[in-house]
């Protein structure tokens, strides 16, 4: 290895963390789903779901400064194996500038990552930011077994004025929220307020909700860690002091994503979560983040048959596509071993 390239691994999770804040400051914003509080999340949760983990995360430095990293790992159990990081695609950091010499280093990287997955079903991720395919992608694409897919996600921008923002939302969900906003006590929970109280309240509206227990009180126990670490905040609404709606809402490097959230079905008849999503989006920009994604959309209705997608989903999307905001492609691959 050249004398002035050094790698990180994740076993040291400070530096590592604090070299990972380095390479995404590069963006205006990077996703917040990746946030090293929010993998921590996931990876709880790749643990519930019986996996063994092997992080192989890693950042590589030039002369003492990063230049290309990756969040992934390889979960096994049983027969099955797969590189991905944890529940979510694994994902390749870059910085702005790459030279022709880093290039080379970063197509081995890849080559080293696909070589040792080559029995495994892996996944990966570019959000394609600035509209740029990184070096990364490339080498993946220069693999025959590799298989792409557009995937579509909705963006708000929080750098414009509230007014304008407002002035984007379904016209029908005007009167919705104000009506919301007036019959619920909304409160926002961050670092400097949340108590465990709080999320226990919220886990039992979610198991009330879901009809059983979907996941475990340790998944629940990291996301109030997230919260105390300053990379989510929980939106709250009480009607005459009972808990009928909340969300999570991860934040991380300007971004922000609408994560999990519960409602009273018995009170559907109501405008119970278009207030408190417009809530989450005010405190979002409050904050000084520059990005809010509601998620997963759908462009057309082409595409829509084509990826058989299910009534509940189209339901969802058309739900937050109604707070505005513009659709932003990002690349799915998946690598189904050689």
């Amino acid at each position: 290895m050249h004398p002035n390239l050094t790698i990180l691994k994740n076993s040291d999770r400070a530096k590592f963390n604090e070299a990972y804040h380095n390479l995404v400051s590069n963006y205006k914003y990077f996703s917040s789903l990746y946030s090293p509080m929010n993998l921590s999340y996931y990876r709880q949760i790749s643990l519930d779901n019986g996996w063994n983990i092997n992080d192989k995360s890693f950042i590589i430095f030039f002369e003492g400064k990063p230049f290309f990293g990756f969040l992934g790992a390889l979960l096994t159990k049983n027969n099955e194996s797969k590189i991905s990081a944890f529940e979510l695609p694994a994902v390749f950091l870059e910085s702005r500038i790459i030279s022709r010499g880093q290039k080379k280093i970063i197509q081995a990287k890849v080559r080293n990552i696909i070589d040792e997955a080559k029995f495994s079903k892996s996944s990966f991720t570019d959000y394609l930011y600035k509209g740029n395919m990184s070096t990364a992608t490339e080498s993946l694409l220069q693999y025959d077994h590799c298989r792409y897919n557009l995937l579509f996600s909705r963006y708000i921008d929080l750098t414009i004025s509230e007014k304008e923002i407002w002035s984007s939302i379904r016209k029908s969900y005007c009167s919705l929220i104000n009506n919301g906003s007036r019959d619920l006590t909304l409160k926002i929970y961050s670092s400097d307020n949340i108590s465990w109280n709080v999320i226990e309240e919220f886990r039992r509206l979610h198991i009330k909700v879901s009809g059983r227990e979907t996941r475990t009180l340790a998944s629940w126990e990291n996301q109030f860690k997230s919260i105390k670490a300053g990379e989510t905040f929980c939106v709250s609404g009480y009607l005459e002091s009972e808990l009928v709606t909340a969300g999570l809402f991860t934040y991380y490097s300007g971004h922000c994503y609408y994560g999990v959230s519960a409602s009273r079905r018995d009170m559907f008849d109501r405008p119970l979560f278009h207030a408190l999503l417009w809530k989450a989006i005010q405190h979002a920009k409050a904050i000084g983040l520059n990005t809010f994604e509601t998620g997963i959309d759908y462009p057309s209705d082409n595409f829509l048959v084509s990826k058989n997608i299910s009534n509940k989903e189209k339901s969802i999307a058309s739900f937050k596509r109604g707070y505005g905001g513009k659709i932003q492609p990002r690349i799915s691959f998946e690598l189904n071993g050689l």
